[in-house]
């Protein structure tokens, strides 16, 4: 292995065969309009955090059922996991990007957690799935063994909540998808009986759903 020649790669314990390829993820379209690789490397990452999430459950809880495992994953797959992992790994040091003044630290929040995305999406191509597997074994471990029970989502959570007062399933229902083909952002909304509509958005209709089942479960709390 080749020396490193860039602090995050110590950091993650890989040296990229191809350094433009780390650079292109740590460069945010934001800083770097004509970076169109950015964007490119999130949705890679995306499939490839699935892909080896799913792997890497497998092999941590080897008699769960799938709907178990279902769960775990949707939780270790969010943004607020790869939020986590970022801070982890320190990218904010690292990430090249530009955010909206007074609303810095949100904006900031979101974009650390699509440029660990892009960053796995590098990595894939610059070899493949293994260095993938190996950094999610590595840094979503106190993730994985947070729980001993598989985590609630917020579609759950909020499914339960409305099962014990005896009240009807909430329809979520779909609105619009906006951004460019290769990035969509879906957005949904969730309709619950006797309560106002709640909005949702996520980058497939799913994380939308849960998005809004989220707002939804932040409202009743707030209301208790």
């Amino acid at each position: 292995m080749s020396k490193s020649t860039h602090p995050l790669e110590t950091t993650i314990g890989y040296t990229f065969k191809t350094p433009a390829l780390l650079e292109k993820a740590l460069s945010h379209p934001s800083a770097a309009p004509r970076n169109k690789d950015f964007e490119r490397f999130e949705f890679l990452g995306d499939r490839v955090l699935g892909l080896t999430m799913a792997a890497v459950l497998l092999e941590l809880f080897p008699t769960e059922p799938e709907g178990h495992l279902a769960k775990r994953q949707a939780v270790l797959v969010s943004r607020e996991s790869c939020q986590t992992v970022a801070g982890l790994i320190q990218l904010e040091t690292h990430i090249k990007a530009v955010c909206d003044l007074g609303v810095h630290e949100s904006n900031m929040m979101a974009i650390l957690a699509d440029a660990v995305e892009a960053l796995l999406g590098a990595m894939y191509l610059d070899d493949g799935i293994t260095p993938c597997h190996t950094f999610v074994r590595r840094f979503w471990t106190d993730l994985f063994h947070g729980s001993k029970e598989p985590p609630k989502d917020a579609k759950s959570t909020l499914q339960e909540w409305l099962q014990k007062r005896g009240k009807p399933t909430p329809v979520y229902t779909p609105t619009d998808v906006t951004g460019p083909a290769h990035n969509p952002t879906f957005e949904c909304e969730v309709q619950l009986e006797g309560l106002p509509l709640f909005k949702g958005t996520g980058r497939n209709r799913r994380m939308a759903e849960q998005d809004a089942a989220k707002a939804a479960m932040g409202y009743i709390t707030g209301h208790k």
